[in-house]
């Protein structure tokens, strides 16, 4: 990363820094399951869109219909 210090538009100083991102936490979790159980990563994201869809078929379930 490079950040300039600039007065009058003209640059009067300049600083390197290295920054490492790296993946941290579920983020990483999933990340991994992905990458080395596609097919375990794959049933559990079905089964969490499935879970979500009907939770929220519950909230709204005054009308009965999609529209």
């Amino acid at each position: 990363m490079t950040v300039y210090a600039v007065k009058d538009k003209m640059v009067v100083e300049k600083a390197e820094a290295k920054v490492l991102v790296e993946q941290v936490g579920v983020i990483k979790t999933l990340s991994n399951m992905a990458k080395n159980s596609g097919a375990l990563y794959g049933f559990l994201s079905i089964a969490i869109a499935l879970g979500a869809g009907f939770g929220v078929g519950l909230i709204f379930r005054k009308g009965g219909g999609s529209h």
